[in-house]
């Protein structure tokens, strides 16, 4: 193999190193938008409990929050600063399987799980505090 060939496996090879990044920030794109779509779709759900000037309200905020771009984004609003690790690392479990357990020591897919399971609750959580027929419990428990 001459060096001819060296640089062109060389430059085939950052190739397609760069493609699979470009496949992996696309596929967490599009991951992040269909979950921004679920959630778009779950507040419009829950919106339907709410009188008509608010519901009208929300989804023009949606529907203004879904048409900007990127570009009309601003730029100088950056993201807040991330939070050491070794601090997040030495908080501890107060439940479950791993209660005691520093989160760095627990393993990822778990966490990962964890997550998911909470988020889906705090979500049902919501819909059920935000349902019409909890009204009357409401009224009940303020006298």
């Amino acid at each position: 193999m001459n060096n001819s060939d060296t640089e062109q496996a060389d430059r085939l090879t950052a190739g397609c190193e760069q493609a699979g990044d470009v496949l992996v920030n696309s596929e967490r794109r599009i991951a992040a938008k269909i979950r921004g779509r679920e959630i778009a779709l779950e507040l419009l759900s829950l919106a339907m409990d709410e009188p008509p000037e608010v519901r009208e309200s929300i989804a023009e905020g949606l529907c203004k929050a879904l048409s900007t771009t990127d570009a009309e984004k601003k730029p100088d609003a950056a993201e807040p600063p991330q939070e050491p690790i070794a601090r997040l690392a030495a908080v501890r479990l107060d439940f479950g399987l791993h209660k005691g357990k520093f989160i760095d020591d627990v393993p990822l897919d778990y966490l990962d799980w964890l997550c998911g399971e909470t988020e889906e609750t705090a979500r049902k959580l919501r819909a059920y505090l935000k349902h019409p027929e909890l009204e009357g419990r409401r009224q009940g428990e303020s006298e």
